[in-house]
């Protein structure tokens, strides 16, 4: 390795090259990791308005919910659960009041 001090031009040279595969590698990294993890969802095929029929959610983590007027479905009947906290949320249903019923 002698020959790479004797001529400043050669060391210049293989400096440069060093540099550039360092810039190479980083911002490739750099790309990764602004990548996108996943696909983004495609749009569902159809929608339900359902805000007559007081369609509630509620997070089994953090008891967070939510009041839906529009279903979404990919095509097929099942309708998918919202998502909090990462976890699906379950439908809120409350018994109905024996009171307020009419006889």
């Amino acid at each position: 390795m002698a020959w790479l001090g004797q001529n400043p031009v050669i060391l210049f040279l293989v400096a440069a090259v060093v540099v550039a595969v360092i810039l190479t590698v980083g911002f490739m990294a750099l790309r990764m990791l602004g990548a996108p993890v996943d696909e983004p969802a495609s749009r569902p095929k159809r929608t339900e308005d359902v805000e007559q029929y007081d369609v509630r959610y509620r997070c089994i983590v953090c008891g967070a919910e939510v009041r839906l007027t529009r279903l979404a479905s990919d095509g097929d009947d099942d309708f998918e659960p919202p998502k909090h906290c990462r976890e699906e949320m379950q439908l809120v249903v409350e018994a109905e009041d024996p009171r307020t019923t009419p006889d």
